[in-house]
């Protein structure tokens, strides 16, 4: 984006996913709520409460998540088969796991992100804006044992698949606080709106 011209922000509907700030640790929404506001001032608009994943946010986590191991061994099998390289165990049973999806397992994988493409299409193409958590907890501990680490892992997949399916534009703003460390809350647009995010961020500075 470098070089291109940040526009002034336009009035706009803010969409506050309430199913995913009801995956958070207690105290996450509370945190988040004076970031909320800021950003409902900068765009002028309404406020609509919603349901973005009217409760399909754990199905979109699992199929992205087989679309995304697929892809990933694809991309890296030949290299493995040759190389026979060591992993760390979560990264080498995550492969294994990779290597036995089916296409079947991918054809549904494939369906699931054509239904959440046209929930953001109906939710975002007239240029709304929405917003959720970027994360549903603060940073975790460095020295976090590996089965808290999947657990962890999984609950921010909840927040993440919906972008990462639709292929939106996500910003996140490090405007909260909880327990003495940063949380943030992303605001998504539909695809090519990226410049009118970083003009909220931008309005947010100012």
């Amino acid at each position: 984006m470098l070089g291109v011209p940040i526009p002034a922000v336009a009035p706009a509907r803010l969409l506050l996913a309430e199913d995913c700030f009801d995956v958070c640790d207690a105290g996450v929404a509370e945190a988040l709520r004076p970031a909320v506001a800021r950003v409902a001032a900068v765009l002028g608009g309404e406020t609509v409460r919603m349901s973005l994943g009217q409760g399909e946010l754990a199905a979109w986590m699992d199929q992205r998540g087989v679309l995304q191991r697929g892809e990933t061994w694809k991309t890296f099998q030949p290299w493995i088969d040759a190389v026979n390289p060591c992993f760390a165990f979560n990264v080498g049973r995550n492969l294994a796991a990779a290597s036995a999806i089916t296409p079947a397992q991918t054809a549904v994988a494939q369906v699931v992100r054509e239904r959440v493409r046209d929930r953001a299409r109906a939710l975002l193409e007239g240029g709304a804006i929405l917003c959720m958590p970027t994360t549903p907890y603060t940073a975790p501990r460095a020295d976090m044992p590996l089965h808290m680490i999947d657990a962890y892992s999984d609950r921010l997949g909840l927040l993440t698949s919906f972008a990462g399916h639709a292929g939106l534009p996500q910003l996140n703003l490090p405007l909260g606080e909880m327990a003495g460390k940063p949380i943030g809350l992303s605001i998504i647009a539909w695809r090519g709106g990226d410049e009118r995010l970083v003009a909220i961020a931008r309005a947010l500075e100012g």
